[in-house]
């Protein structure tokens, strides 16, 4: 089930987080203490199947913007392949739609293709690469999707 995650959600969102990026590109406590408050202009959501986080994904917009940004993404590797990514992504679409936000953003590793793949199955397009985005070397790519109802 996706739901909106809270501060009872820190630690199991942490090892979720290591286990998922091992180490690379994971959010730390305070982080995620700043994401799972309700005071920021966005929304953690996560994939709770009996009190276990599979999967969590993190959409964030600013305030007033015309755009949403999919910040983090990630699915327990004992998880993957069942379709929890796609789930977590398009709960976020859903909250997108909500808040009237015409497109998604999101950032990938160029050499990523899982990731690639997903994003591409539920309509995100390139829209640049990133050189060096992650460090020397290691490139990026910035895709984009519209929103259902707009351009």
């Amino acid at each position: 089930m996706v739901r909106p995650g809270t501060l009872a959600d820190l630690e199991q969102a942490l090892a979720l987080e290591r286990a998922g990026f091992e180490g690379v590109d994971a959010y730390n406590r305070r982080q995620f203490r700043h994401l799972l408050s309700p005071h920021i202009n966005g929304v953690v959501l996560v994939d709770d199947v009996d009190g276990e986080l599979r999967g969590l994904g993190t959409l964030l917009w600013r305030k007033n913007a015309c755009a949403g940004r999919i910040y983090d993404l990630v699915v327990h590797p004992a998880h993957r392949g069942k379709g929890i990514g796609k789930a977590l992504l398009l709960a976020a679409e859903a909250h997108a739609e909500k808040r009237r936000l015409p497109t998604l953003h999101v950032e990938v590793r160029a050499n990523n293709v899982p990731a690639r793949t997903l994003y591409e199955s539920i309509g995100f397009a390139l829209l640049k690469d990133l050189k060096d985005y992650y460090g020397e070397g290691e490139h990026g790519l910035h895709l984009r999707k519209s929103i259902a109802g707009h351009p």
